[in-house]
């Protein structure tokens, strides 16, 4: 009827996973928007005609944590280490999907899954690694073996950019294309939940809207989708993405290995956690999405006045850092504007308390804090005016040495690099300046020793032509 609201058609819930639609508290997300879907790499419906070991197998799983992008590498110009858990001839593909950006921030919102929300928006997510395994006999076990690595870049025109980071070379060896940071995750909680659900999608039959949710454990809590445990395998430890060495101490590792006996410690203890299963490989081929919401902020740079600096991973994953430069100056400007927000704060206590009891013991070492946080503040000006500089240049400035490590500068570039970018070069006029001084030394340097070699050669050809008139006389 004209004037009416157009009905729109509510998807129906899966048997087992949500009762009531109208339990479902989402005020930011419309689960008929056709704009809520799966990202690259989701399989087509099964057909028929292929066995069930052909068909692909789907996982998602959603990471609460807290993280960072670590100055330690996940990809080098060696072979990396092999995946324990994957049977051989079975193949997996994992999309690491995030939701900030490079060496950015992640805010928790009131209504984030970790606080109890319902839905993933898959929207919200982009593709940040893809990563092609394959299970292999090495030796007498069976482990998976890496055979490719990708790295998307964001595109704000189109889709995103996919580069090659890890493959076979030309000789039949595994290696790196160019050097990527490992990532790492904290089991600290303080605003919502750590750890790793898995998730479903909640209408399979209409797959030009899917909308997932959590899937519930009947025997820990049927009321509350519960966590696994993160990737860390004790609480005073930091668990990283993949780490070949200490297999139980990363993300891949709790996919593959499962949790072991992690639940059992204080904080993985029920009702909120439950024992992981490693995933079953029962299919040929394995498509593993992970949706990892967590931070990317650097760690604290002890030569830069503690701070994170994303202008560190231009030294050693310089080809990394040119493929987001843009999410580099986004993260020095935030972590400018987070120094001077804290120091506006401390400043503000420090007046209040010198108005109102000027002979405060605590005083001094508020002072002294004033004096460490106008550093950092400092650095981290430094920081955006020298990204800002590097937007400037051409985004092949820095290109891959051909011998040593990928994507690490020698001892002496990196000098350079400091020196032209660091601080004691401020804003891109001193650059410039820094540099045409240089230049006029380097000439002048080069005008003389032309000088010296026209003076040898006069006076070379003074005692020849002297040596052949004696010997005339």
């Amino acid at each position: 009827m004209e004037g009416e609201p157009p009905v729109i058609p509510v998807p129906v819930p899966v048997p087992g996973s949500i009762t009531d639609i109208a339990e479902l508290e989402l005020p930011d997300i419309d689960p008929t928007d056709p704009a809520l879907q799966l990202l690259p790499g989701m399989p087509s419906a099964a057909s028929p005609v292929l066995g069930a070991e052909q068909v692909p197998t789907l996982k998602e799983f959603y990471v609460s944590s807290h993280g960072e992008t670590m100055y330690e590498p996940l990809i080098t110009n060696a072979p990396m280490g092999n995946v324990e858990g994957i049977p051989a001839g079975k193949r997996v593909t994992i999309y690491y999907k995030l939701r900030g950006g490079q060496a950015q921030s992640v805010l928790v919102r009131t209504n984030s899954v970790s606080r109890g929300r319902k839905f993933i928006n898959a929207n919200e997510y982009k593709n940040y690694l893809e990563i092609h395994i394959l299970g292999e006999i090495v030796g007498e076990s069976s482990v998976g073996v890496v055979q490719e690595v990708y790295v998307y870049t964001p595109n704000p025109d189109g889709p995103d950019h996919r580069v090659l980071a890890y493959s076979r070379d030309e000789r039949g060896m595994f290696r790196g294309q160019f050097s990527v940071p490992n990532i790492s995750y904290s089991t600290e909680t303080r605003e919502f939940i750590t750890g790793m659900k898995e998730v479903e999608e909640l209408s399979p039959a209409d797959p030009s809207s899917p909308v997932f949710t959590h899937k519930t454990t009947p025997d820990i809590n049927p009321d509350m989708p519960s966590f696994y445990p993160g990737a860390a395998s004790a609480l005073d430890t930091d668990g990283i993405f993949f780490d070949a060495l200490s297999p139980g101490n990363s993300l891949l590792g709790l996919l593959f290995l499962g949790s072991g006996d992690r639940v059992h410690e204080d904080r993985w203890s029920p009702p909120y956690y439950a024992d992981f299963a490693p995933i079953d490989l029962v299919s040929d081929t394995t498509i593993v999405n992970i949706y990892g919401s967590h931070c990317l902020n650097p760690p604290p740079d002890p030569t830069r006045a503690r701070i994170p600096s994303p202008v560190k991973f231009i030294v050693d994953f310089p080809k990394w850092f040119t493929l987001f430069k843009e999410d580099m100056l986004k993260s020095a400007v935030e972590e400018l504007e987070y120094q001077r927000q804290k120091y506006d704060e401390l400043r503000q206590e420090y007046d209040e308390l010198l108005e109102e009891a000027p002979n405060d013991p605590d005083i001094p070492d508020i002072e002294r804090d004033l004096r460490d946080k106008t550093a950092q503040v400092d650095k981290a000006a430094q920081q955006v005016k020298a990204m800002e500089y590097l937007m400037e240049l051409d985004a092949d400035m820095v290109e891959e040495p051909r011998g040593g490590a990928v994507g690490r500068l020698s001892a002496r570039q990196a000098a350079r690099e400091e020196r032209r970018f660091g601080p004691y070069r401020r804003g891109r006029q001193r650059a410039e300046g820094y540099r045409s001084r240089r230049r006029r030394r380097k000439t002048r340097r080069k005008t003389r020793r032309k000088t010296r070699r026209k003076t040898r050669k006069l006076a070379n050809t003074k005692r020849r032509t002297h040596r052949r008139r004696n010997r005339k006389k």
